[in-house]
C-alpha cells in the first residue's frame, strides 16, 4: 500500500531450519531433564580444593586440550594430567564422550574436566544429548563442563557439578593458583610468627614482673603475712577458748544451783516425809500398846501367841513397858471362842 508505505505478508506454511529444529530439541530436553532433577543443587558434588590427579575429557588435537593443559601446569603443577582423548563433534561424539566418562570415572581421580573449544550449535550438540547428560549426572567423580564459549550454554552445563564458561576456565576451575596459596602460606607463616614474637614478649614482660614483683624482692615479707594471719587466728583461738571457758563456768555455776535448789527441795520433800512416816510408826508402835498397860510373852526369845505353845511348869518373860517379869506356868485354860 503506497499511500500508507506498508505491506502485508500472507504465509501459507512455515518450515525451521535445521538450526530452529535444534533449539526446540534443546529447549525440550532440558525442560524434561530439569523435571527429572538433573539440575537439582543438592545432587552436585563439591569440587576438591587441592586435587592431584585431574582428567581431561576432550579432542586429543586443538586449542581445547592445550589451554587446559597449559592452564593446569601454569596454576597447579603439583597435580597428575590424565587425558581421555574422545570425539567431541559428529553423529558418534555422544556415544565416546559416555564411554570415556565411565572409564575417566573408575580411574580414582579427583576432579574430570570434560569439554571442547568453540562452534556452532550442530557442532556443540553432541554435549545436549539425553544419554550425555545421565552420564555426567551418574559420574561419581566430581566433573566440570566446559564447553565452547563464555555465550555457550549446553545441556551438560547444567548436570554438572560445575561450569567452565570456556575450557580454560574449567581448567581454572578445577585447579588452586600454587602462588596464591604460597602467599597464603607466607600469610600464615608471617602471622604466626608476629603472634608468637608478640606471645615471646608477653612472656617476657610476666617473667620480668614477676621477677621484680615486691614478693620476690622482698621474700621475707611473705612469712610476715603469714605470720601476720597465725598471730590473728591465734587471738582468735584463744577468745574463743575464753568465752567457751566463761561459758562453760557459768553453764555449771548455773546447773550447781540448780543441782542445790533441787537438793535442798529433796531434803525437804524428805524430811516431811519420814516425820510422817515417824508419827505412822509411832502411832503403831508395840511400846505405845504397852505403855497403856498392855504386854506380850516370850518363851526362849520366841513369841507365844497361843497356850498350845506353853507347858506347866515353863519359865516365861512377860514382856511389859518398863521390863521383863519372869514367871512360872502353874496351870494354863485355853479360852473357848466357840
Amino acid at each position: 500500500y503506497e499511500v500508507r508505505g506498508t505491506y502485508q505478508i500472507q504465509a501459507t506454511e512455515v518450515i525451521f531450519d535445521s538450526k530452529g529444529m535444534l533449539l526446540v530439541a534443546y529447549e525440550k530436553l532440558k525442560e524434561q531433564l530439569k523435571e527429572n532433577g538433573l539440575f537439582d543443587v543438592e545432587h552436585k558434588k563439591e569440587l576438591p580444593k587441592y586435587p592431584t590427579r585431574i582428567g581431561i575429557i576432550t579432542a586429543p588435537y586443538g586449542a581445547a586440550i592445550q589451554d587446559m593443559y597449559k592452564t593446569i601446569t601454569k596454576r597447579w603443577p603439583l597435580a597428575d594430567i590424565y587425558v581421555f582423548p574422545c570425539l567431541v563433534q559428529g553423529e558418534s561424539a555422544h556415544l565416546d564422550i559416555v564411554k570415556k566418562i565411565k572409564e575417566a570415572d573408575e580411574y580414582g581421580l579427583d576432579v574430570i574436566i570434560c569439554g571442547r573449544g568453540g562452534g556452532s550449535i550442530e557442532d556443540l550438540w553432541a554435549f545436549n544429548e539425553e544419554d550425555v547428560a545421565y552420564a555426567f549426572y551418574n559420574c561419581n567423580t566430581p566433573i566440570i563442563s566446559a564447553v565452547g564459549h563464555e555465550i555457550d550454554t549446553v545441556i551438560s552445563d547444567y548436570v554438572a557439578d560445575a561450569r567452565g564458561l570456556t575450557p580454560t576456565d574449567g581448567a581454572i576451575k578445577a585447579t588452586p593458583n600454587l602462588n596464591d596459596e604460597l602467599q597464603k602460606v607466607e600469610d600464615y607463616r608471617y602471622s604466626l610468627l608476629v603472634f608468637f614474637n608478640k606471645y615471646i614478649e608477653s612472656c617476657k614482660t610476666q617473667v620480668d614482673n614477676l621477677k621484680n614483683s615486691y614478693v620476690l624482692t622482698n621474700p621475707t615479707k611473705i612469712y610476715d603475712t603469714y605470720r601476720f594471719k597465725v598471730d590473728e587466728l591465734e587471738n582468735s583461738l584463744q577468745l574463743k577458748i575464753t568465752k567457751i571457758a566463761h561459758d562453760l563456768k557459768l553453764e555449771l555455776a548455773l546447773k550447781k544451783q540448780n543441782m542445790a535448789k533441787y537438793i535442798e527441795s529433796y531434803l525437804v520433800s524428805t524430811r516431811h516425809t519420814l516425820e510422817i512416816n515417824e508419827k505412822s510408826l509411832d502411832t503403831l508402835s508395840p511400846l505405845n500398846v504397852l505403855n497403856r498397860g498392855y504386854g506380850y510373852v516370850k518363851k526362849d526369845n520366841k513369841e507365844i501367841k497361843s497356850v498350845d505353845e506353853v507347858a506347866k511348869d515353863d519359865i516365861i518373860d512377860l514382856m511389859i513397858s518398863d521390863g521383863i517379869i519372869k514367871t512360872k506356868v502353874i496351870d494354863k485354860e485355853k479360852k473357848n471362842h466357840g
